[in-house]
This record gives structure tokens, C-alpha cells and sequence, in this order.
């Protein structure tokens, strides 16, 4: 197993692992995913990935069983405690912190409040139809 290199590399391996499973043809690739999701897990990853990224890689894991902290998420707020404006033109990042926020456990506020910012932002942005396809399609199975 080759040790994933760059963040880039990274969003790959998430996205290709994330489309596997969507298509429901993971069983064919049982042991590979757990491989590389057992890599991407002790992977260090840098504190300036994207929002995509780390929630994709939170979800990922989470779903297959692994301990993953959601204090990775923290680096997406402001000075005042509040996530980052800026977040909201990301449609794809939200998309995947709104289905990690999913995941959440008691006591994990941070996810609480990401369900909360992500479902005011994708809803507006869904109504003012800004969202452009796919992600339109992506946004309304994910909010109807």
C-alpha cells in the first residue's frame, strides 16, 4: 500500500472510496478500502485541508469504525466561536460536513452546530438557486 503523500492524493483515495461505496459495489473491494482507509487513518493530515477533506475523511472513518475526534473541525470557525462565512460558497464542503454532522455523538457540540450551519446555508443556497449541477441534484436529495 502506497502511503498517501499530499492532500491532494488524500481527496482522491476519499472520493474514490466515497463513489465505490455509492455505487454499492464496495463488497468487491472489501479489503482494499479497509487498507486504505486504515492508512488514511494514521496518516498525519495538515490543518489546512479543506473543508471537503476533513469532513469526508470524519465521515469515512467514522462509518467503517474508526475513533476519529471531531475537534478537526474547529479549525473552520472564526474568532468569535462561529463557523467561517467563507464556508458558505463551498457547496461540496458543506454537502459533506452537513452528512458528517450525521455522525455525531452526545456531547460533540461542534457537530450540532455544523448540522445547524450547514442545513441554514445549503437551504438558502437552494433557494436562491445559485447551486450549480450536479451539485444542485447532490443538495436537493440530501435536504428533501
Amino acid at each position: 500500500m502506497v502511503k498517501v503523500a499530499m492532500d491532494d492524493d488524500l481527496l482522491h483515495k476519499l472520493r474514490l472510496i466515497d463513489t465505490i461505496r455509492r455505487l454499492g459495489v464496495s463488497y468487491h473491494f472489501e479489503r482494499e478500502i479497509e487498507e486504505a482507509l486504515q492508512n488514511i487513518y494514521e496518516h498525519e493530515c495538515n490543518d489546512d485541508q479543506t473543508l471537503e477533506a476533513t469532513s469526508l475523511r470524519f465521515r469515512l472513518l467514522r462509518e467503517n469504525g474508526f475513533s476519529f475526534h471531531c475537534d478537526t473541525f474547529y479549525k473552520f470557525k472564526d474568532d468569535e466561536g462561529n463557523f467561517d462565512k467563507s464556508l458558505t460558497s463551498d457547496v461540496k464542503g458543506l454537502l459533506e460536513l452537513y452528512e458528517a454532522a450525521h455522525l455525531r455523538v452526545h456531547g460533540e457540540d461542534i457537530l450540532e452546530e455544523a448540522l445547524g450551519f450547514t442545513t441554514t446555508h445549503l437551504d438558502l443556497a437552494k433557494a436562491s438557486g445559485t447551486i450549480e449541477f450536479p451539485h444542485s441534484v447532490l443538495v436537493s436529495r440530501a435536504r428533501d
